[in-house]
């Protein structure tokens, strides 16, 4: 028993150091490791299309009062890069931090507030005046499209309704 254990140690000697001296000595990530995302707040837009792609639903999208809020609690991302993949203006990126302990979960969340637009007909704020300066754009400076950017989905609503009423009683 004692020449097999001296033949482990022998065989533990030549084989040498077999893993990296974490964390004495950290070794970065691999190129295209994706980590703990982030967000760039000052491109962000407020569409909400991380939300609704996030499969945790860790991210939210809210208003609150004349603003709208986009919030995200990393505390149980997957790191799947969705949020990422979605995002029209590249403001969700992937970090390679991965070292997310934490004793205070603060830590690993996020909150982007972004101004209110608020509908021209009832004054209620209804999306991030980023993104409808953007839909603007996008759109055009001309044509009827670009008047209803500026109100709520309820009054675009009628005001749809009320110019197709129009157009059928010119039919």
């Amino acid at each position: 028993m004692f020449i097999a254990k001296l033949r482990q140690l022998a065989l533990v000697a030549r084989a040498g150091r077999v893993t990296l001296p974490y964390p004495a000595s950290p070794h970065p990530p691999a190129a295209g490791f994706r980590g703990l995302p982030t967000v760039l707040g000052e491109e962000c837009v407020g569409c909400g299309a991380c939300a609704a792609a996030c499969p945790a639903r860790l991210i939210a999208l809210a208003t609150e009062g004349e603003h709208m809020v986009l919030s995200a609690d990393f505390t149980r991302c997957t790191y799947c890069a969705r949020c990422q993949d979605v995002c029209p203006t590249g403001a969700f990126q992937m970090t390679d931090r991965f070292e997310t302990a934490t004793a205070d979960r603060r830590n690993l969340t996020l909150r982007v507030v972004l101004q209110a637009a608020t509908c021209a007909s009832c004054g209620r704020p209804f999306a991030a005046e980023r993104l409808v300066r953007r839909a603007a754009a996008q759109a055009g400076e001309s044509g009827p499209e670009v008047k209803l950017l500026d109100l709520c989905p309820d009054c675009r609503r009628k005001a749809h309704a009320t110019r197709l009423k129009g157009v059928a009683r010119r039919a």
